[in-house]
């Protein structure tokens, strides 16, 4: 499905701009996602995930009481082969992919997650860590706020302890990320382990934050 110079908008409780289950292919043209407590592109807030594929154009996806691409929604797979994709979520990932997976391959992407959460990877909220993140190619750079790591784990609220940095893969590409607040760079979140973290290949810069490693476990963790 290509959507060109269209605006999507959600103002349901809980649901994305686009997504909420199935499956969604963008080629190109200009796509703007907004998520009203939900998630700009991704699964919705009562568990369901879904597929989504781009392969090109420019993709911008905000969820402003939520994430902006997949946050509760178990399972979903992200995979970007091309494009620009700016990605944030104002309460959330920038992009998720707890219980799920995110695969880059070539493109253009920023990611911005906020309230606990890791710019790419996972969210706040207990037990929701990073699923499977894979960097192949592209530039990629990821940006965690209140204890998120900029790719892997999300650092938590109060209430919450966030996750950890599940299992990321980095073979190529040029990828920028960093932590905040006790969040690595790469890794887990504020108090959180890093997970498996492998990197073969690619030019990667990782910045942790108030104690969290470059690249590994969040501070304490």
């Amino acid at each position: 499905e290509t959507k060109s110079a269209v605006a999507f908008d959600s103002t349901a409780h809980d649901c994305p701009a686009i997504g909420q289950g199935g499956a969604i292919t963008i080629y190109g043209g200009t796509v703007t996602a907004y998520g009203c407590e939900g998630i700009g592109i991704g699964g919705d807030g009562a568990g369901k995930g879904c597929t989504i594929t781009i392969h090109g154009g420019t993709v911008v996806a905000t969820g402003f009481d939520g994430m902006g691409s997949e946050g509760y929604g178990g399972g979903t797979v992200v995979t970007i082969t091309g494009g620009t994709v700016t990605a944030v979520g104002n309460r959330g990932i920038g992009i998720g992919c707890t219980r799920g997976e995110v695969t880059i391959s070539g493109g253009t992407v920023y990611a911005t997650g906020n309230y606990g959460s890791a710019g790419i990877g996972g969210n706040s909220l207990d037990g929701f860590d990073c699923g499977k993140v894979t960097i192949s190619g592209g530039t990629v750079t990821a940006i965690g706020n209140g204890g998120g790591a900029g790719i892997g784990g999300g650092g938590g609220v109060p209430g919450c302890s966030g996750g950890s940095g599940g299992e990321i893969t980095i073979s190529g590409g040029t990828v920028t990320a960093t932590g905040s607040k006790g969040g690595a760079g790469i890794g887990g979140g504020n108090g959180k382990s890093g997970g498996t973290i492998i990197i073969s290949g690619g030019t990667v810069t990782a910045t942790g934050n108030v104690g969290g490693a470059g690249i590994g476990d969040g501070r304490d963790g």
